[in-house]
């Protein structure tokens, strides 16, 4: 194995990074060019060599990295790394949050790092200067994940380099004939947007949108820069893209300049999936994973097969526990041993299964086996219903026993009814749609009808802020 991973950037005048501006859409607004906006990949190793210069000075060794600027993220990453810093990544910059993760680390980047170097600008390094990343190097996520119980996860480069050549190798069709520009609505501080929005579109030369993309409008404006577009986003960003027709008839050269769209973050709902497929003519690709295993497996969504099958990466191998649990062997983990999941599965092939959900979401209720997961099914099958989210509550004093909830988002039908009914009417009439399937005992005592659903920058829905639907 080499002892560097080094980059194969385009010409050090190639543009390496679009749209400065945190709104795509406000850069367009305002009559600005593309062009001015551009970082190339001369102006990132300038910036670089000088950051790695301050990185060498920092004291201590762990050094906690929050930047939302995605150039001036992966800058500080790479200058971190190259002078030998352990990088603990904080996932967002919510003052509690970077309170909690500073506790794990030395030295603490101000927002503002490298703001003033990267707009100094300067001369374009030479030719022979280039970025070789010790594959020793460490970075830790800092990943709540689901459950709401924060977790350091630790990975050396060497795992995400062989990560990304397998991604390079399962997905050669994009970049082949033409150079796309990568947007994200994911942050790069988490494992899946710093593989799929920086590092391998860097380590293939692509060309990579700035800011972070938060709305149709911010999409539309990328196709102002003429290059295919390959989005990477999540089910969160994705079921909300429900305008994606009106934005098509406002720019329909976006339909064939978008490339390819990645999903992760949790499964992508089939009627999502098939309406941004009738709306855009793509297909999903959802990747499969987490932050401690990496890819898994990666699906794509077809017509004539709504909920396809996923397929493991190559040299993954998979196998099931005696709880119907997940287990399997990874070129990206440290050890040549079964990891361990908590997704119960069927396998259909020794490369293909499905997933059934967590067994850590099966739960007991007076006494009675419960599945969160086919609670939250049967309450989306009702026609008024967008996604349901079941969770299991403790009693309202210390003797009572814990509680089922449910977490309903309501369509435009659902809350036409809600305004008409009211909340009791609506609650009494879900009950009665799971009655059918469930005895009584393991129904939902409690509900709670949210505009949307709290979640999170890496598209999952902590328990802590669906527990904050029911305070009042």
């Amino acid at each position: 194995m080499a002892e560097f991973w080094h980059f194969a950037w385009p010409s050090f005048a190639e543009p390496l990074f679009l749209a400065g501006d945190a709104d795509l859409t406000d850069s367009v607004a305002a009559g600005l060019h593309p062009g001015q906006a551009t970082v190339t990949a001369g102006d990132f190793l300038l910036l670089l060599q000088q950051a790695t210069q301050q990185a060498l000075q920092l004291p201590g060794q762990r050094v906690m990295l929050y930047q939302p600027d995605s150039y001036l993220f992966v800058v500080s990453l790479f200058a971190l790394l190259q002078a030998g810093k352990t990088v603990l990544l904080a996932p967002n910059g919510l003052p509690d949050t970077l309170a909690q993760a500073a506790v794990f680390t030395d030295v603490q980047l101000a927002a503002d790092w490298l703001a003033e170097a990267a707009q100094s600008g300067g001369s374009l390094v030479s030719s022979a200067a280039g970025c070789q990343l010790p594959l020793a190097g460490e970075l830790v996520f800092f990943t709540s994940g689901s459950s709401g119980a924060p977790k350091l996860v630790s990975k050396k480069l060497w795992q995400l380099q062989r990560e990304i050549d397998v991604l390079s190798q399962t997905f050669a069709q994009f970049g082949a004939t033409t150079k796309p520009l990568v947007a994200a609505t994911v942050p790069p501080q988490h494992i899946y947007g710093l593989l799929f929005r920086l590092l391998w579109p860097l380590s293939r030369g692509w060309t990579l949108a700035r800011g972070t993309v938060h709305f149709v409008g911010q999409w539309l404006a990328l196709c102002r820069y003429q290059q295919p577009v390959l989005l990477i986003s999540s089910p969160a960003h994705l079921c909300r893209y429900q305008d994606a027709a009106e934005l098509l008839q406002q720019q329909p050269a976006l339909r064939q300049q978008l490339l390819a769209v990645f999903s992760s973050g949790g499964p992508l709902a089939s009627q999502d999936a098939a309406r941004f497929y009738q709306q855009t003519g793509l297909a999903p690709l959802e990747i499969y994973g987490s932050t401690e295993t990496g890819g898994i497996g990666w699906r794509q969504y077809q017509p004539e097969q709504p909920e396809p099958a996923w397929q493991a990466f190559a040299a993954i191998k998979l196998r099931q526990d005696e709880q119907g649990c997940l287990e399997l062997i990874s070129p990206y983990l440290p050890d040549d041993t079964w990891f361990q999941t908590a997704d119960l599965v069927s396998l259909e092939s020794p490369r293909h299964f499905r997933l059934h959900g967590r067994a850590d979401r099966i739960v007991k209720l007076a006494e009675k086996r419960l599945a969160l997961g086919e609670v939250e099914r049967c309450c989306a099958e009702l026609p008024y219903v967008e996604q349901a989210v079941a969770l299991v509550l403790p009693g309202r004093s210390a003797t009572s026993r814990p509680q089922l909830a449910l977490v309903v988002l309501l369509n435009q039908q659902g809350r036409l009814l809600l305004a008409q009914l009211g909340k009791l009417q609506l609650n009494q009439q879900i009950k009665q749609k799971l009655a059918a399937r469930f005895e009584t005992v393991l129904l939902p005592r409690r509900f709670s009808y949210p505009a949307q659903l709290p979640f999170n920058a890496q598209g999952k829905l902590p328990r802590q802020a669906l527990e904050l639907l029911f305070l009042s």
